[in-house]
């Protein structure tokens, strides 16, 4: 008769845990995202273009080859098989560059600084085979359609212009408050000793 009164408060106090539980949890707000892919559509578009060139990129043309995979089965970009085709791919980017020229006349490859703040060309060979197009004066749609009806070109893209927000996993992962509770940012490492 114990027992069963005991299975009894265990049954009762089990299924008030699971019905209080949800009402606990539902103060708790859900985070927002201000810069996921939802507002991607809200982006700056660039002056720039993208230009696909139909060959496929080095990670699609060697997925199946032993040639340039590694040991792990990963890719291994140094090696001479996937030098040999990387150094193709940039030859058919050069054929592409010197007949946009007469597609678009002060049209150029995009440049960007590296991390040793030196000037690249914005060209791609490994997970896409296509570079980034400055048209120059001409009129961004109009330039878009020329280059698309170049030989080779598999397909032409806007380019957005986004800017990095760094702290917006702070919110979905709770670190304000336990930020907060810590004495907040201005008390970081306080009293810590190393």
């Amino acid at each position: 008769m114990f027992r069963r009164k005991i299975a009894g408060i265990l049954a009762l106090v089990l299924i008030f845990s699971m019905v209080l539980t949800p009402v606990a949890m539902a103060d708790q707000g859900i985070p927002t995202l201000v810069d996921g892919p939802q507002d991607a559509p809200d982006a700056k578009l660039s002056h720039r273009l993208i230009v696909e060139l139909d060959s496929p990129p080095l990670a699609v043309a060697y997925r199946d080859r032993v040639g340039a995979a590694g040991v792990n089965g990963r890719l291994n970009v140094n090696a001479p098989d996937a030098q040999t085709y990387i150094a193709q791919l940039q030859a058919e980017q050069a054929a592409f560059v010197a007949d946009m020229g007469s597609v678009l006349q002060d049209a150029s490859v995009s440049t960007f600084i590296n991390e040793l703040g030196v000037a690249e060309q914005a060209s791609y060979q490994i997970v896409f085979n296509g570079l980034a197009v400055d048209p120059g004066s001409a009129d961004r749609e109009e330039a878009k359609q020329k280059l698309s009806r170049m030989p080779g070109v598999k397909a032409v893209y806007y380019d957005r212009a986004y800017e990095t927000q760094l702290y917006t996993s702070t919110t979905l992962i709770g670190a304000t408050t336990v930020w907060a509770e810590a004495g907040g940012a201005a008390n970081a490492g306080t009293g810590v000793k190393v």
